[in-house]
């Protein structure tokens, strides 16, 4: 799994008891045992380590994004709801001060 270290943290090996050092600032792959451990949990929890989920750039510009592209859509139908009833107002308008005053077009030309 690819992580990133905000803090640097070393992490004991359950089954020979070696440690694994990650410094601050690492982006990287770490053992899968790393993962494993309660320790790491708490490390995720705490926000002193990022778990990176996929090492694609596809896949994290998608998740990345997905969020404001559904805000994006929203916003645009929003905008196209608002135009057309702005439109249907301003007819509405038009078609109640054309009837208030009458008929008002020049006479037609023979």
């Amino acid at each position: 799994m690819f992580i990133h270290a905000h803090k640097a943290r070393a992490f004991r090996n359950p089954n020979d008891g070696t440690l694994y050092q990650v410094p601050a600032n690492f982006v990287g792959p770490v053992p899968d045992w790393v993962t494993k451990t309660a320790y790491f949990e708490k490390c995720c929890n705490s926000g002193s380590i990022t778990a990176i989920m996929s090492t694609t750039d596809k896949a994290v510009a998608a998740a990345a994004n997905a969020p404001q592209a559904k805000q994006v859509k929203e916003n645009a139908a929003a905008k196209r709801a608002r135009e057309q009833q702005e439109t249907a107002a301003m007819k509405a308008y038009t078609d109640a001060q054309n009837a208030a005053a009458g008929d008002n077009n020049p006479p037609a030309e023979e």
